[in-house]
């Protein structure tokens, strides 16, 4: 049973319109309780199908899904198959001989035994079980009967049963299909509609859409398919997709939900077309996809979510689509496909040469699809398919051809440099993002030295200076390839609950050839314990911190109440310097002022805070696990001093002669609930209203 200081946290967050729209449903959901909820089995197949399920007609129509290579014509599989590399073959096969074992590798799981009998409702991370029950009444939030719903949650999204489909074609081994026929069966038949906390949930469902219709695509032609298991899979589809027809997310609650839910129905009803309701799902699904990418991501590429793992997770949802849409003949618009683009230029400019994209935000791991392991990092496939910058992939192979035609595929001109804003192009930079869709064609700049880029609708500002050959410095020296920087301007999140942004504004994050360097904590937990406060602090982030207050007012794990004003001053070159200056006023009246100027000769980094408080604040910098910093200078005992990071390539040296600076251990979440430790520099301030400078990247030899 939920408290009344949740409903009245919830309400805070509603707009007008959204209260009556609540209670509405509300209401819905208890007279629901009374009617007679058939479980997919019971379903008469011709109230919802169109003609027989007989698995050859399955074998034989050649089903218009471009986001898969096409296997089934005449030897197409043995030529497509045989250009994967063998590494992929055996790391698929590997993966899913676990999978034939019940052992299952997410979040703090590694190969974790589920038993020879799945318990779909078991949390075995707390070892409780989920008791059947109306879905509207079984509350998820409550960890003491439910334990951790993600745990629940995140294995009946199927997804598993992609990377099984993969190895049934990599190898023909009838096994891996029939452990996909027996899941999904044993799934439906054990998780009745409406009865059950896997129907409590739009985005489980929808992502389960997905799992399911693509794992049947890749063995429908598996001899051991039979018209028993096609009817029951296809009742169970439709059960899915009226489920999310009644209950989109919406108001406060519509962001990446509602992207996945509208994803997983266009995906399903587009392939299960004899539906007798499918023409109306997917007609549905498009106008929700269509409106939701322009509300939820800026005109620059960010999501509004503030969340990079986000970021993502929801371009593959409304990638799918669109791919399947331009190949049945039902076109999404240009400037679906535009904001698409900006979202993969975005993405790929915030990422090092190694693929390592700093932590912005929440992040737990999610995937609309599964199709290659979970080690890949995401933005690998991105540059593939939408930047032309990098070797195929495995996940966009299984995408199909679709991915690997000029269509798609973004110009040389309007690849990272697009986003490039620089103190020379003064119209550009005035107008700070530079990244209007007519433009794409009209920037073009030669490869940089350094380069700015802004992103000032999102936010965020990208300084990436790429070192060939300077004049004057010692060979001696250390000098970095590639140096990556990220400054955070942007805004809370969205929607008004900012429900997966961290209170981190004039963060900044740093990676040196291909390494982080300072980084964001993480996430750990969505549960309503201390971890998940304290991962979205402001303390917790590369930025001045009051006390332990934040930027905005905290009013649950989920909820953000009245938010920081964030104002960007400056974002430009100055001679040999880029220069990034910002503000924010905490939503307590508190002031923080930060600016950056990057010296293109010395690389030195300077940072200069001002700040007027109620407490005299503290500057933190997070350090990757990897490194080991220490204190060097008359540090010790924790007085002025200097900070020496080692690295492989190169010396990192924090000056902080202004304030007292001390190490101290944190805890890194590199994944959802997953920690190492770390260690992080600790500034300490002696006014309530003062300023000072932190020297980072000076070269240890000048």
């Amino acid at each position: 049973m939920r408290s009344l200081q949740w409903y009245i946290q919830r309400l805070s967050a509603m707009s007008p319109a959204e209260i009556p729209y609540r209670l509405r449903r509300a209401a819905a959901e208890k007279i629901g309780r009374f009617r007679n909820w058939p479980e997919a089995k019971q379903v008469p197949l011709d109230s919802v199908w169109n003609g027989s399920c007989d698995p050859e007609i399955f074998r034989q129509n050649r089903i218009s899904f471009p986001p898969c290579p096409d296997f089934y014509s005449g030897g197409t599989n043995d030529a497509q198959l045989a250009s994967c590399p063998d590494a992929w073959k055996q790391a698929c096969l590997e993966e899913a001989e676990h999978y034939l074992k019940h052992e299952y590798s997410f979040f703090a799981f590694e190969n974790h035994p589920y038993g020879d009998v799945m318990d779909w409702n078991r949390d075995d991370s707390t070892g409780k079980t989920v008791e059947q029950g109306y879905a509207p009444d079984i509350d998820f939030r409550d960890a003491e009967k439910v334990g951790d719903v993600k745990y629940v949650w995140e294995l009946a999204r199927l997804q598993h049963l992609v990377r099984l489909a993969q190895a049934w074609r990599y190898s023909r081994d009838g096994r891996f299909a029939t452990e996909i026929v027996a899941q999904i069966t044993d799934f439906i038949l054990r998780v009745p509609y409406m009865q059950n906390i896997h129907w409590t949930s739009g985005i489980e469902v929808g992502l389960r859409l997905i799992s399911m219709t693509w794992a049947f695509h890749l063995i429908r032609d598996y001899p051991g398919l039979t018209a028993n298991f096609c009817s029951l899979l296809v009742r169970s589809v439709d059960q899915h997709l009226a489920f999310i027809d009644r209950h989109y997310s919406a108001y406060s609650s519509a962001n990446n939900h509602l992207v996945a839910e509208a994803s997983g129905v266009y995906f399903a009803a587009s392939y299960w077309k004899n539906l007798k309701k499918s023409n109306h799902y997917r007609t549905c699904a498009k106008k929700r996809l269509v409106e939701e990418i322009t509300k939820q991501v800026f005109s620059d590429g960010v999501s509004k979510e503030q969340t990079f793992g986000y970021s993502f997770f929801v371009w593959d949802l409304w990638l799918i689509p669109a791919l399947i849409g331009d190949a049945s003949g039902d076109s999404f618009p240009e400037h679906y496909w535009e904001r698409l683009k900006r979202m993969a230029v975005f993405l790929d400019c915030v990422s090092d040469r190694n693929g390592n994209t700093p932590n912005v935000g929440d992040e737990d791991g999610g995937y609309a699809v599964l199709l290659e392991p979970r080690s890949i990092k995401p933005v690998a496939s991105l540059r593939c398919c939408a930047g032309g910058n990098g070797e195929v992939t495995e996940k966009m192979f299984w995408m199909g051809e679709s991915l690997q035609t000029s269509d798609f595929r973004l110009p040389e001109d309007c690849r990272l440099e697009a986003g490039d804003c620089r103190e020379e192009d003064s119209e550009l930079t005035s107008k700070a993002s530079g990244l209007k869709p007519q433009a794409l064609s009209e920037v073009r700049i030669p490869k940089p030295e350094a380069s700015l880029f802004c992103f000032t609708e999102g936010g965020y500002y990208v300084v990436k200076h790429i070192t060939e050959n300077v004049a004057g410095r010692s060979k001696a020296a250390p000098f970095p390839d590639e140096i990556l920087l990220l400054f955070d301007a942007g805004s809370l999140g969205y929607p008004s609950t900012a429900v997966h942004g961290h209170a981190d504004a004039l963060s900044l994050w740093l990676h040196v050839n291909g390494q982080p360097i300072l980084v964001d904590p993480g996430t750990f937990s969505y549960q309503d314990t201390p971890d998940r406060r304290y991962y979205r602090s402001t303390s917790q982030h590369n930025t001045l911190a009051f006390g332990n207050n934040n930027q905005a007012e905290y009013v649950n794990r989920f909820i953000w109440g009245r938010k920081p004003k964030i104002q960007i001053l400056q974002a430009g070159r100055q001679g040999d310097q880029i220069v990034l200056d910002a503000e924010v006023t905490w939503f307590s009246d508190q002031r923080h002022r930060r600016q950056i100027c990057f010296d293109l000769a010395t690389l030195q980094l300077t940072v200069t805070d001002d700040w007027q408080g109620d407490v005299p604040p503290v500057i933190r910098f997070h350090f990757h696990p990897v490194l080991t910093p220490v204190l060097t200078g008359c540090c010790a005992g924790g007085t002025k001093g200097v900070c020496v990071i080692v690295t492989p390539e190169m010396q990192l040296r924090i000056d902080n002669p202004e304030c007292d600076c001390e190490l101290e251990t944190y805890q890194y979440s590199p994944a959802c609930y997953q920690k190492n430790d770390a260690i992080r520099l600790r500034c300490q301030t002696k006014s309530n209203v003062g300023e000072f400078k932190t020297y980072l990247l000076q070269d240890p030899h000048s």
